[in-house]
């Protein structure tokens, strides 16, 4: 079985995360033969696949409509039994190809839906409907995706598929740091405005470490701003272009994730991993799994005291922490071995090409 994974670009982002692992994951299948394509040029994480030997290639297109770049791809993609698309504005230049003839065709298409953003924004266009519609399977990250795939009436086979991450293969790094850590790409969705109120009614001496890269500038300014407006600058630290945040998470006392949609947060995956205690918003598919087992790692609404409260408890109650972490580790063997994972999208590629 030749695979081929396809996303933009592979720069630091949780869809990028998935699709690198998923890839690792195949590379590792003795039927499966995986490359990788980035329609557009090299990114901060090539290495990872290449330090696995696994094939990178680069479409380099220079814009959307670049006729020659869309015949190589088609060249491409025919060297391939299925194509695993990553995320919704890669379909829609993959998506081109499904107006071609169907002799001109000889690959199948999965598409790999990461939107985070659906509970706010839930519109399908129509030229999206039809690059589906003309896909031979829909997984999604969450099960409100795959609910919102039925309310739309997307008539392919659909599939849920919760995100995971590898174990890592390299050594935790020891460095002083604050007591709390945020991960999180500066986008409005991520809500850090609530951030910065809740370091307002926190003790003074509890300080964070937010890594992100600035994605939305405006958003990004507007962020630096308003922590310098509250005079929270002491407080609150912003570090940019960390492309491997794991290894630092164990110097933590604990995480803090407010993002206000987000179908499957990678980085509470990665909290579960290093037995990191969190508490986030009931947002996506890693809050439904945390809630089977515990109460202690997420809240319900941004209601600052609530928040305050369960992060005084995580931070000092030690008992509290301990049962906590225990509920962690439970989770995390249950819900994201990898195992399971492969084993569950080899099962879709077999439906695939069998219909």
């Amino acid at each position: 079985m030749k695979v081929l994974q396809v996303i933009d670009k592979l720069n630091v982002g949780g869809a990028e995360r998935v699709s690198i692992d998923l890839t690792i994951l195949l590379s590792r299948q003795p039927e499966v033969t995986v490359s990788f394509l980035c329609l557009l040029d090299k990114g901060e994480l090539d290495f990872e696949l290449i330090d696995k030997n696994i094939e990178l290639l680069y479409l380099k297109r220079p814009f959307r409509y670049h006729i020659q770049s869309f015949i190589r791809l088609v060249r491409i993609l025919n060297q391939y039994d299925i194509i695993h698309v990553h995320s919704r504005h890669v379909l829609r230049y993959v998506g081109l190809t499904h107006f071609l003839p169907s002799f001109l065709k000889k690959y199948k298409i999965v598409f790999h839906d990461h939107y985070g953003n659906i509970e706010n924004d839930s519109n399908l266009s129509d030229y999206m409907r039809f690059c589906i519609s003309k896909c031979k399977t829909y997984i999604g990250v969450s099960q409100t995706l795959i609910s919102w795939a039925k309310k739309m009436n997307i008539k392919v086979p659909l599939f849920l598929l919760s995100n995971i991450i590898l174990k890592p293969e390299v050594l935790d790094v020891k460095k002083k740091t604050a007591s709390i850590i945020v991960v999180g790409n500066f986008r409005k969705q991520k809500n850090y405005e609530f951030l910065i109120a809740l370091m307002d009614v926190l003790p003074h001496d509890i300080c964070v470490d937010v890594y992100g890269n600035p994605v939305d500038i405006n958003y990004y300014e507007f962020i630096v701003n308003l922590i310098e407006e509250k005079k929270l600058g002491k407080r609150i630290r912003i570090v940019t272009n960390e492309k491997n945040v794991l290894p630092l998470l164990t110097n933590y006392n604990l995480a803090v994730h407010c993002a206000q949609s987000e179908t499957g947060p990678l980085v509470c995956i990665e909290y579960l991993l290093k037995k990191l205690p969190f508490v986030m918003y009931e947002t996506g598919e890693v809050s439904k799994q945390v809630k089977t087992k515990t109460d202690a790692l997420s809240v319900g609404d941004f209601d600052l005291e609530k928040w305050r409260i369960q992060i005084m408890k995580l931070i000092y109650d030690v008992n509290y922490r301990a049962e906590v972490i225990n509920d962690m580790i439970f989770i995390y063997d249950n819900y994201y071995c990898e195992e399971k994972y492969i084993q569950k999208c080899l099962k879709i590629y077999h439906i695939m090409l069998n219909s």
